[in-house]
């Protein structure tokens, strides 16, 4: 199923203060409902246009995902209070149509179900990050949702969910390994080629990982190795390329002494944040017990979920 790319309406950074105030690591998704008939469209035209303490990253209704927040700032959404989970790490989606119901609202939900299993792809996540507005402050919220049944909704998400089977490989490959046809993904902080007044500049969000690219055709520019992407018309430093895996069929299983990377945006067993240097390198499991895993003893030494881990490309 083809990647949703949200459409940014993005919140002014003058109204910082009262919306979003705070740097966020996201930890979790909050799903909401938005008990009124407005679309995504008017829902984020709103909440950027007025002064009130209550914001959200997207609003889904059923036509379009619309993006009012970036996803490394905290919205004010779950009730939870100033440092509250859900306010403060949680992704707060909002969910169209729900004061009426019926066939725009299902539709909604449908493509809401589809956009959240596409962040549990991206950042590597189980189903249990999928919470709603209820679990924080007592509000029956998603009500429609509710009214529907959780647990279907969340199958609906489970549905579109990858298999869990190390997709892709966080390490760029070697140039060399590159070539004509390939599939591979941008990673964060790649940057623009050719001989266009982009060149040096970031590739945006919306073009990373886990959309992918097929490469048309290689080449060296002033040095640098480049690679035109397919479905983006654009150059790109193969330096910010990771090239993809052929999924595996049924789970990949992670033994004492194989060589392993840390899925994007995970934390550490006991929950600590882990520096961002940490996904961008291989690492040699030295212990396991159970689902805990020790990674490199003689580097970062640092226990992590199995489930937080993919087998490195040879």
């Amino acid at each position: 199923m083809s990647t949703i790319t949200p459409r940014q309406m993005l919140c002014p950074k003058s109204k910082k203060s009262i919306k979003f105030p705070y740097n966020m690591t996201p930890t979790r998704i909050v799903v909401h409902n938005t008990a009124n008939d407005a679309s995504a469209n008017n829902e984020i035209s709103y909440m950027n246009s007025n002064n009130n303490q209550v914001s959200f990253h997207f609003a889904i209704d059923d036509k379009e995902v619309v993006q009012g927040l970036p996803l490394n700032v905290n919205g004010w959404h779950a009730g939870d209070g100033g440092a509250g989970k859900g306010n403060r790490e949680g992704i707060g989606i909002e969910i169209c149509y729900s004061k009426s119901g019926g066939q725009k609202f299902i539709e909604a939900q449908k493509l809401a179900a589809r956009f959240i299993a596409q962040l549990l792809t991206q950042y590597g996540w189980g189903m249990d990050k999928v919470t709603k507005h209820q679990d924080y402050s007592g509000k029956y919220c998603p009500h429609r949702t509710l009214d529907m049944g959780w647990d279907s909704f969340k199958s609906m998400i489970q549905a579109h969910v990858s298999v869990k089977a190390a997709d892709v490989s966080d390490k760029p490959a070697p140039t060399s390994e590159m070539k004509v046809g390939d599939t591979v993904i941008i990673s964060k902080g790649a940057v623009y080629g050719g001989v266009t007044t982009a060149r040096g500049k970031t590739v945006p969000a919306a073009q990373l990982s886990p959309k992918k690219h097929t490469i048309s055709k290689i080449q060296k520019n002033k040095g640098v190795s480049e690679a035109l992407l397919k479905e983006i018309s654009s150059w790109v430093a193969i330096s910010g390329l990771v090239k993809t895996k052929s999924a595996e069929s049924g789970a990949v299983k992670i033994q004492t002494g194989a060589t392993v990377m840390i899925k994007a945006g995970a934390k550490s067993y006991d929950s600590k944040a882990l520096a961002s240097f940490v996904f961008k390198n291989a690492y040699k499991v030295d212990e396991l017990k159970g689902d805990r895993a020790v990674l490199d003893k003689k580097g970062i030494c640092t226990p992590v979920n199995v489930r937080d881990l993919v087998l490195a490309t040879k």
